[in-house]
C-alpha cells in the first residue's frame, strides 16, 4: 500500500515539473510581450502632443498679456454700480463717459446707472483709448463678480476647446451653428444683446444670459468662462434658475 502511494506522488510530482518547465516557462514570453507592447502604447498614446488644446492654452496665453478693459461691454441696473479694471496696465488711467445723464465714471473706474439708455466708457492711457458699452436697465442685474475672462475682440471662450466641441455637438442643431465658431459666436452675441435679459443662478452664483426673442440662452461661469448655451423651453426656465 505505501508502495503504490509512493508511486502515485512520484507520478504527479513528475506532471507538476513537466507543466512548469514546458508550459509555463515556454508561455512567459508571450505575457512578458503582451504586457510591454500594451504599456508602450500607453505611453506612446500619453506621449503624443495635443495640437488643439495646445493652440488653444497658447491663444488663451497671448491674450491674458494684453493691455485691455475687463468688460467690453456692460449691463447696470438704474442705481447700481460697477467698477471697471484696465488688465497688465500699472499706468495712470483717465476715465470719461460719453454721456454723463445715462452713465458716470469716476477715476478708479467705477460707473454709475444714472437713467435708461445707452453709453460708452472709455479709459484713456498715454494716447491709447479702450472704451466699453454700458446697457442701463430697469430690471437687469450686474453685480462686482462680472465675468471678466474674454479673448480676442472682447468674446468669451469656453474653458477648453473639447468642452466647446461637446456643447456644440450637443446644441450646434438647435441653434442653428453650422460650426463650432458660429456656436460660440452665437453665445457671444447673446451675451452682448442689451435686449439680454441678465441674472444670477442661485445654485452656484453663474451669470445667465437670455433672449427672451428667440430663448436663447448662455451660462457663464464666475471665473468668465462658458458653460454652455441652448435653446431654453422659454422665460419660465430663465425665471428658475
Amino acid at each position: 500500500m505505501k508502495k503504490n502511494i509512493a508511486i502515485f506522488l512520484l507520478i504527479v510530482a513528475s506532471f507538476a515539473l513537466v507543466f512548469k518547465f514546458v508550459i509555463w516557462d515556454n508561455s512567459e514570453p508571450m505575457r512578458n510581450n503582451y504586457q510591454t507592447e500594451a504599456t508602450e502604447a500607453v505611453s506612446d498614446e500619453l506621449a503624443q502632443p495635443n495640437s488643439e488644446n495646445d493652440d488653444f492654452a497658447r491663444t488663451m496665453k497671448k491674450h491674458s498679456k494684453k493691455v485691455g478693459l475687463n468688460r467690453k461691454s456692460l449691463f447696470l441696473r438704474l442705481g447700481n454700480s460697477y467698477t471697471l479694471s484696465v488688465r497688465n496696465n500699472k499706468k495712470k488711467v483717465t476715465w470719461s463717459s460719453a454721456n454723463k445723464g445715462i452713465a458716470t465714471v469716476n477715476n478708479k473706474g467705477k460707473v454709475k446707472g444714472l437713467r435708461e439708455g445707452n453709453t460708452k466708457v472709455t479709459a484713456k492711457i498715454k494716447g491709447k483709448s479702450f472704451s466699453c458699452k454700458v446697457y442701463v436697465r430697469q430690471g437687469v442685474q450686474a453685480s462686482e463678480s462680472e465675468p471678466n475672462k474674454k479673448g480676442e475682440g472682447g468674446t468669451y471662450s469656453f474653458r477648453s476647446q473639447s468642452q466647446l466641441k461637446s456643447h456644440y455637438i450637443k446644441h450646434g442643431k438647435e441653434t442653428k451653428s453650422s460650426s463650432e465658431a458660429e456656436y460660440l459666436q452665437k453665445a457671444n452675441a447673446v451675451i452682448s444683446n442689451p435686449m439680454s435679459k441678465h441674472k444670477l443662478e442661485s445654485e452656484d452664483n453663474d451669470h445667465i444670459y437670455y433672449l427672451e426673442e428667440s430663448n436663447e440662452i448662455t451660462f457663464v461661469s464666475q471665473d468668465g468662462y462658458i458653460r454652455t448655451y441652448f435653446v431654453c423651453d422659454g422665460k419660465d426656465y430663465f425665471e428658475k434658475q
